[in-house]
């Protein structure tokens, strides 16, 4: 096993076998970041009997892509015990592992229903903001494996931009609201791609505030995707309300500027601050950080310009 922290295995205790298994059969919610969310919200706390006349339980368990090797075999326990299945895309082989979705799907009773849903990302709120992993497009990647800058997984653009070139650029609104449209798009592709349930009209709609980040949405976006996850079952799933004081995907939040609230016409509050585990850290500070990460680190900026240079030139931050 893993060495993983005792306070992370009780935490996953059905999974890793230290609580015993609820009786009856399981619905199983597979996926990453997001998938620990919807479980919570089709089926409340972990080993207790869903809403509604499945008869079902959940476990939690972990994202796919913590698993690790020697942690297959709890994975594959649970999927004797799976009669429904809810499902992000993870590819076959994911990470080396027979855990891809086809792969667990191929586990389960044939009657067993299956929904796909998509991973909800929308760059609408933050349309700078991506993620730069496993160096793909540089060379010796395979003998360097992702990097993350410095207090959160995420890089800005507007920083990266000027990393490069000196130049420090704001966003026009026709471009914020043209990246929103292209991120909407987006999802909606990604869902027919997938063939998932689609989420895309949900996220379009959201006039509030949405998202956190570009992958973690409001418990509002999470409650509503969760709702037409419970919609395609056979059997009756009630969504289960989550206290208003629990957020459930809010550990770090971007700040959400003035200029994306004015330009999208969105009823929230402008932030001006990042908050990461409850600490609030000004922009300018993140920017600061940045800029001195990526000046030790240029193999970054350059493949963060090249693997972006779509997304740079739609925002005005190219050249």
């Amino acid at each position: 096993m893993a060495n993983w922290d005792e306070g992370r295995l009780r935490h996953y205790g059905h999974f890793y076998g230290l609580e015993d298994l609820p009786e009856g059969d399981l619905l199983l919610v597979w996926g990453n970041c997001q998938a620990e969310s919807y479980r919570r919200l089709l089926g409340g706390e972990p080993g207790t009997a869903m809403l509604g006349d499945s008869g079902l339980n959940t476990v939690r368990v972990p994202p796919a892509f913590e698993i690790q090797p020697d942690e297959v075999e709890h994975l594959e326990r649970l999927l004797t015990r799976t009669r429904a299945l809810v499902t992000q895309p993870i590819p076959h082989d994911y990470r080396g592992m027979p855990i891809g979705t086809e792969q667990l799907i191929a586990q389960l009773p044939e009657d067993a229903p299956v929904v796909r849903i998509p991973v909800v990302y929308d760059t609408s709120r933050f349309p700078w903001q991506v993620t730069l992993r496993n160096w793909k497009f540089a060379p010796g990647a395979a003998e360097r494996p992702g990097e993350d800058p410095p207090v959160v997984p995420y890089h800005d653009l507007r920083v990266l931009a000027e990393a490069a070139t000196g130049q420090r650029r704001e966003v026009a609104p026709e471009a914020l609201r043209a990246a929103a449209a292209a991120s909407v798009q987006a999802l909606r592709a990604r869902e027919e791609a997938k063939r998932t349930v689609g989420m895309a009209d949900i996220v379009a709609a959201e006039r509030g505030t949405g998202f956190y980040t570009v992958n973690h949405p409001t418990n509002v976006v999470l409650t509503r995707v969760a709702e037409r996850t419970a919609e395609q079952f056979p059997f009756e799933v009630q969504v289960q309300p989550v206290p208003e004081t629990r957020v459930l995907l809010g550990g770090v939040r971007a700040p959400l500027h003035a200029s994306v609230v004015e330009a999208l016409d969105l009823e929230a509050e402008p932030t001006e601050d990042w908050s990461v585990g409850g600490e609030l850290i000004p922009d300018e500070q993140m920017r600061q950080t940045h800029l001195e990460w990526y000046a030790q680190n240029p193999l970054a900026v350059e493949v963060g310009m090249r693997k972006y240079a779509d997304q740079l030139r739609l925002l005005g931050l190219a050249g």
